[in-house]
């Protein structure tokens, strides 16, 4: 039996003739699929830790819709600014899973308060009146905001309240933030939050219940439609370290894609001579 190097160079793989001249063995290094098998291995390993936004989609998140508390809200998870949320509050349509949708909240990470805003505004396809609602990461009330003092039916909260109450975001950290429709609340377990004696103003938790925690919302009937939030001094949360277990995930995956490329390497393909 003879060895012939292929003449087409390196990579192209080893030609074995049998004696007969009837059957070619031709074996030929799969080096590019041993690639793309590689770094699918690395990037399904490093997937928690992709970058996200600047602009993030409701759509886009897992389940497609924000929940109404903070057990249950979004958390906006990436590497960078974080410039806008674009939503929809769907009322009590089919929605996802079918249950009804009043209340969006987020889980954001200001890291520069002294910049800090949110501005929501409404539409296109269904404007409504809006309002917005700051928590702190213990899910106390912070600031709330049912017309933007610049006019029309939006709403913007900075970094102070406005109604004499005295609150001023002024650590860099975890909040949630939440967008209604007129006239859907928060509410604790002693009652509403915020006592908003002025549709302008930027509420403090000045409610009965503003020295408590979120619970749930007044809710319908309650205006819904589609929003963008407008961030200012706001960035998405880092995604956690992966932990030991998770690096020798990592670590295995790459030695099993390493195994197949030495045992999967080679294709055989029989051709008649």
């Amino acid at each position: 039996m003879q060895h012939k190097q292929n003449s087409a160079g390196r990579g192209a793989g080893m030609m074995v003739v049998g004696g007969d001249g009837k059957v070619m063995l031709r074996v030929k290094r799969l080096r590019q699929s041993c690639r793309v098998l590689l770094c699918v291995v690395v990037v399904s390993a490093c997937a928690p830790m992709a970058i996200a936004g600047p602009d993030i989609l409701e759509d886009d998140l897992p389940g497609g819709d924000a929940g109404s508390i903070p057990a249950t809200a979004a958390k906006l998870e990436g590497v960078g600014v974080l410039n806008s949320v674009k939503g929809e509050l769907k009322g009590g349509g089919p929605g996802p899973i079918g249950v009804p949708d009043f209340e969006d909240m987020y889980q954001i990470l200001i890291a520069a308060p002294e910049n800090f805003s949110a501005e929501v505004v409404s539409g296109p396809k269904f404007p409504f009146n809006t309002q917005v609602w700051l928590f702190d990461i213990s899910e106390l009330g912070l600031l709330g905001n049912d017309d933007n003092s610049a006019g029309g039916t939006g709403s913007r909260i900075g970094r102070i309240a406005n109604d004499g109450t005295p609150v001023i975001v002024s650590t860099p950290g975890l909040y949630y933030i939440a967008v209604t429709g007129f006239d859907n609340d928060p509410l604790s377990s002693q009652g509403p939050i915020f006592n908003q004696a002025d549709p302008a103003e930027v509420s403090g938790p000045d409610g009965p219940g503003g020295m408590q925690p979120i619970q749930e919302w007044t809710g319908p009937p309650a205006d819904v439609g589609d929003y963008v939030i407008l961030f200012t001094g706001v960035e998405l949360i880092p995604p956690p370290v992966p932990t030991t277990s998770e690096w020798g995930l990592v670590v295995m995956g790459l030695f099993l894609a390493v195994a197949a490329t030495v045992v999967f390497g080679y294709r055989i393909r029989v051709v008649r001579a």
